[in-house]
């Protein structure tokens, strides 16, 4: 069986690095469920993608950022994602968007990803994510307890 990851990197109060703002959360989705689907082996999706879009001044994802790609790689192991999911995304004041996805690998084994955006001053920003293979966040997500 595959190991268990969980790691949620939350958005702090260090600041000393600007984020580069997303433009448009519906397209910034797709590049980085391609990247998923098809080029994680290849490249760190996380770090490359979601990392330089952090909220202003966050090191603190864009420092564990290469952990998570790390993690979703030993997730993998031999395998190669064979989809990536949608399974909701939910809004907030329009300040806070969340995204939830389910990523199933070539052998059937699930990873829920959650990416969460803040918009701040009027920009959308990465705000944190999350990536769990533990039967409880499963069990969670589908609303059983």
């Amino acid at each position: 069986m595959k190991s268990l990851i969980a790691l949620v990197l939350m958005f702090a109060g260090g600041f000393t690095t600007a984020g580069e703002p997303i433009a448009n959360l519906d397209s910034f989705e797709k590049e980085l469920k391609a990247c998923l689907a098809r080029d994680i082996k290849k490249v760190k999706c996380i770090a490359t993608i979601l990392a330089p879009r952090t909220v202003p001044n966050d090191q603190t994802f864009q420092a564990g950022a290469p952990q998570l790609d790390d993690l979703l790689q030993k997730w993998l192991a031999d395998d190669l994602v064979f989809a990536v999911h949608d399974l909701d995304g939910r809004q907030w004041a329009a300040i806070i968007d969340k995204r939830r996805y389910l990523i199933e690998d070539t052998t059937g084994s699930l990873m829920v990803f959650t990416v969460t955006y803040r918009n701040m001053l009027g920009k959308w920003y990465v705000a944190n994510c999350n990536l769990s293979s533990k039967p409880e966040s499963l069990e969670k997500m589908m609303g059983e307890d």
